[in-house]
């Protein structure tokens, strides 16, 4: 499945180290139940003589010892899935019901099974968008009746438009905002700040009701 590069949301895994084969991935671990991000994934790696990440051909179980069970995937229970980072690219995608309901699935550039909660063919969790309106107040999003977005979309057998999605990130403030600001625009929520190493996180600029931080780790 596809993951956000700068999430901790993964194994450290590296390949080079099986000499019988190179892309047998090696997967190590700090303490139990560590997950990193791709870039420190890449620097430890980096810092292993002959390893480098890949797109693995499985993992070598001789060399990873108790880090192993850091790696599992449970079709039955999503919150047991344990991943590992590799080199291949995935594209995230919408799959555009023709009632508007629309599903996050994703679409990875290896010849792999897809875990079911975001699997094109599989994938039953739609939510609700805020779609635009058209002047007589209807949504405006990707049918069948409009071949999909004019060509935009690709359009599947079950009458569903596959969209390719694009990710963009930008600066919500820029300036100091309110305590009312940040409650009314900022929708994700995060651990505080404590609850990372020291030094991971160093705050920038303080109000009354609201503290700004920079993440120094990434």
């Amino acid at each position: 499945m596809c993951a956000h590069p700068k999430m901790p949301v993964a194994t450290e895994s590296c390949c080079g180290l099986n000499t019988n084969n190179p892309t047998k991935v090696h997967v190590g671990c700090e303490y139990l139940g560590e997950l990193v991000s791709y870039n420190s994934n890449t620097q430890r790696c980096s810092s292993i003589t002959g390893a480098n990440v890949c797109d693995d051909s499985g993992v070598d179980t001789n060399s990873c010892g108790e880090c192993c069970c850091q790696v599992s995937i449970s079709n039955s229970s999503p919150k047991d899935n344990l991943f590992l980072w590799t080199n291949a690219s995935c594209k995230m995608q919408l799959k555009v019901r023709i009632d508007g309901l629309a599903a996050i699935v994703h679409n990875p550039e290896r010849n792999t099974t897809v875990i079911p909660y975001v699997n094109p063919d599989r994938q039953i969790n739609y939510i609700s968008l805020p779609w635009p309106k058209d002047v007589l107040g209807d949504e405006i999003f990707p049918t069948m009746d409009d071949d999909c977005g004019n060509g935009t979309c690709a359009l599947l057998q079950n009458w569903t438009c596959l969209c390719d999605a694009n990710v963009i990130e930008s600066l919500v403030f820029s300036e100091m905002p309110t305590r009312d600001d940040v409650l009314t625009r900022l929708k994700i929520g995060s651990f505080e700040p404590d609850y990372f190493d020291i030094g991971d996180y160093k705050i920038l600029e303080s109000s009354t009701d609201v503290d700004v931080y920079t993440c120094e780790a990434l």
